[in-house]
């Protein structure tokens, strides 16, 4: 299997709180999390796995530091690489904003040459809200921090198992 990286932001602690738990299903070190912050081309050359979590502010944005990054990735031949895509974000009253953060970093990195994977349907009970163009399936994980912690941790299995069979069957 090729190298695992994870790189996420946090601003309250709980997108670093969902990487552990993902590094932990696929046997990854401190090492090789990081975060966001830190994506030079450099780093993202010795992983052949990229794992991109972000977190959704209440407007509906990510990270400040995504911004830096995306354009990294962006300028960056990623062909041979394979991104998956996590985040956390909070539900609001009206249901307008949950993980949108996700939907944003796949819209930016899904013309770097990357293979995307980690779709799920919105009916597998995953949190996220859409982009109009993306109504069909969710590019990642979404956890919603409202949810209950038995939800999120069956969530999460069953992304990391489904990511865990793409990596040893497929690629």
């Amino acid at each position: 299997m090729k190298k695992i990286g994870i790189f996420c932001d946090s601003v309250n602690g709980k997108t670093v709180a969902l990487s552990k738990k993902i590094a932990s299903a696929f046997g990854i070190g401190n090492e090789d999390m990081h975060n966001v912050s830190e994506i030079t081309p450099e780093n993202i050359e010795s992983y052949g796995i990229l794992l991109l979590g972000t977190s959704t502010g209440c407007e509906g944005n990510w990270h400040d530091d995504w911004e830096k990054a995306v354009e990294i990735l962006k300028n960056m031949n990623l062909t041979g690489k394979t991104i998956a895509l996590f985040g956390c974000g909070k539900s609001q009253p009206d249901g307008s904003i949950s993980c949108t953060g996700i939907d944003k970093l796949y819209n930016e990195l899904k013309q770097t040459g990357a293979t995307l994977i980690g779709e799920l349907s919105p009916d597998k009970g995953s949190a996220g809200t859409l982009s109009e163009e993306k109504k069909e399936r969710l590019p990642g994980l979404a956890i919603d921090e409202a949810d209950d912690d038995e939800t999120n941790e069956m969530l999460v299995d069953q992304w990391t198992r489904t990511l865990n069979y793409n990596f040893n069957s497929h690629l």
